[in-house]
């Protein structure tokens, strides 16, 4: 059976009925080819009534004529008629309620009734309802479509998370959540370095002397003082407190012991490089900003957060990306040092791959600053870029920073936005 039609064919006339798969097809003569083609009864843009009526009535057969459809069929297809809904039709629709997890409760049963209802004895296959009948019958629908995808979504946003916590060197787990609409978990690869891209080398060996030589007796652990000789070797100040907090001016570069020192883990000079203790969510936006990060525990001025990871790409292949489609949204410049060209030499892509620190959002009145970062890399244009806290921050408290970029349409909502300002 032949169901195939192009919409710039018309038809001419109907020469035929049958029933399959308790659905009704006619067959249809078309004008232009003459070809004869079998349409679904449920292609009411193409069969129209007077078409079905001039059918019948040419060959004079009457409803009690007709091959029965299943009163239950024709309920089950008015409900998946009304339940045609895209993603975001259905997060529009959804934004009535408070929340996801405000939704009204589900009634299939009630529902299947009234539909089962609604459908009269088939003449034409139309159904006879007024255009508020109609809307009310699909608010319920829809009601249960969310649920079934609410469903579909939290089974989905739960493998998402086993996967990156798989994938995290975190101690403490990060959470994923959407309660603001329907919008699907991005896809990237999870990662916890750099990865280099095209035309990058990524250098992370050392001299064997450079290093603080403080070596560790067998019976207890030790760490590093200020007068850290890698403090010395890199002219820099100590970054931390005895807290492992930030105390260093914003702008002002941080030095860490690196895998050729001689002090254990427990040097108040490895902060960046240890696993995370905080718990973070990552959570969808109601403020159309997409996902974000929150913390799951209080956390004090000066608290490492994470590092920003992805792909290390050239910063004229960073120019190159396209504007549109979000494509840029991930873009880190690794901007320390800047050339006489004007740009820095590097930019992190965190589009493909990435860790939690790419849903960052910007805010005007940021809770976080970026530090350069250097660990194991000697490369002055490439370096870590690492999130601390500025200040305090509550629990449950979304974490952000200053994007430093112009934008025409901030929806931070902070106080000092730059929206607000112009």
């Amino acid at each position: 059976m032949n169901l195939e039609f192009h919409c710039d064919d018309e038809i001419e006339k109907i020469i035929g009925h049958d029933i399959r798969n308790d659905t009704r097809i006619f067959l249809v003569q078309l004008k232009k080819s003459k070809r004869t083609v079998w349409i679904p009864l449920t292609h009411r843009r193409i069969l129209s009534e007077n078409l079905i009526l001039d059918y019948y009535t040419r060959h004079n057969i009457k409803a009690a004529d007709l091959p029965p459809i299943s009163r239950q069929k024709r309920a089950d297809d008015l409900f998946k008629f009304l339940s045609q809904v895209s993603n975001d039709e259905l997060s529009l629709f959804a934004r009535r309620f408070d929340n996801l997890n405000a939704l009204p409760p589900s009634n299939m049963k009630a529902l299947k009734h009234n539909l089962f209802h609604c459908v009269p004895l088939p003449v034409t296959g139309d159904i006879q309802m007024n255009k508020t009948e109609m809307a009310n019958l699909r608010h319920k629908v829809l009601i249960e479509v969310c649920h079934e995808r609410r469903n579909k979504q939290l089974t989905e946003l739960q493998a998402k998370e086993w996967s990156l916590n798989l994938m995290s060197d975190n101690d403490e787990p990060i959470f994923l959540e959407n309660n603001v609409d329907f919008a699907q978990f991005p896809e990237f690869k999870y990662v916890n370095h750099f990865v280099a891209g095209e035309g990058v080398h990524i250098q992370n060996t050392l001299p064997d002397d450079l290093g603080c030589g403080f070596d560790t007796p067998s019976n207890g652990t030790h760490t590093c003082d200020k007068k850290c000789i890698c403090m010395v070797i890199f002219d820099v100040k100590p970054a931390y407190n005895k807290n492992g907090q930030m105390i260093l001016n914003h702008g002002e570069r941080i030095h860490e012991c690196n895998k050729k020192c001689r002090c254990d883990d427990s040097c108040r000079f490895r902060v960046i490089q240890k696993k995370s203790q905080i718990p973070f969510l990552i959570f969808r936006c109601a403020n159309g900003t997409g996902w974000g990060v929150k913390t799951l525990k209080p956390l004090p001025k000066g608290t490492y957060i994470g590092r920003y990871f992805g792909k290390v790409i050239l910063w004229e292949e960073a120019e190159s990306l396209p504007t549109s489609g979000g494509r840029r949204d991930y873009l880190f410049d690794i901007d320390y040092l800047i050339g006489d060209n004007g740009h820095c030499k590097y930019t992190v892509d965190a589009f493909d791959y990435g860790n939690f620190t790419r849903f960052i959002n910007h805010s005007c009145s940021p809770n976080l600053v970026v530090h350069h970062a250097w660990i194991n890399m000697l490369d002055d244009n490439l370096h870590d870029l690492a999130f601390f806290t500025s200040k305090s921050v509550d629990y449950g408290e979304e974490l952000t920073f200053d994007y430093h970029k112009a934008f025409t349409n901030c929806k931070c909502s902070s106080y000092e936005c730059i929206q607000r300002r112009s």
